[in-house]
């Protein structure tokens, strides 16, 4: 089973994405943790990573297509991704570039977490507030705005492009945290039988 979990900053993917690979026995691959750790090694691509990272925008494709294959050399099977795509062209070359590994590596279900803009900042304020290692694209307010505006317009395309594949689904993000994964439980369990 290969899941991407995607949503907006503050959507809850990680914490659904935690259960989900324990309960499902799926290795859960961070991208943005995986972005993050490569930002702190001190070379050019380190520095690249970290100054795009804190300026709240996203880093380029060139930087992010090595972070794949490194991941995906790992283990391409029995994944829950977080944090990736974010485009509709990255699911598309992410395609691409698992078809490098096996085509059993290919994505099947794509779960989006539903959440309003107000209840995205609100989770990352609180996160922010409650957490003692902040991360750097949670410091200020611009690089938060700047990361929901970008979701809001670019999840359309990607939602359409997993919707004629027949790998869309979506998950109410706002509920309890018990009651989304539930719900999400319930989403895969159906889809596996």
């Amino acid at each position: 089973m290969n899941i991407f979990l995607i949503g907006p900053s503050g959507s809850g993917k990680d914490t659904q994405a935690s259960l989900i690979s324990k309960e499902f026995s799926l290795r859960w691959v961070s991208f943005g943790q995986i972005m993050r750790n490569r930002s702190l090694v001190n070379d050019e691509i380190g520095h690249h990573i970290a100054a795009t990272l804190a300026s709240g925008h996203l880093v380029e494709w060139n930087y992010i297509a090595d972070v794949i294959r490194d991941e995906l050399s790992k283990n391409s099977k029995n994944y829950v991704w977080t944090g990736f795509p974010r485009k509709a062209d990255q699911a598309d070359i992410f395609d691409k570039l698992v078809l490098e590994f096996s085509p059993e590596s290919q994505v099947e279900m794509v779960i989006n977490l539903v959440v309003s803009e107000d209840i995205a900042k609100q989770r990352i304020h609180f996160r922010k507030s409650t957490n003692e290692n902040v991360r750097e694209d949670d410091k200020n307010d611009e690089s938060i705005r700047q990361r929901l505006a970008w979701y809001s317009e670019n999840i359309q395309a990607l939602k359409e492009h997993y919707q004629k594949q027949g790998k869309y689904f979506e998950v109410n993000g706002e509920a309890d945290v018990n009651i989304v994964f539930d719900d999400i439980k319930q989403l895969i369990y159906n889809f596996s039988q």
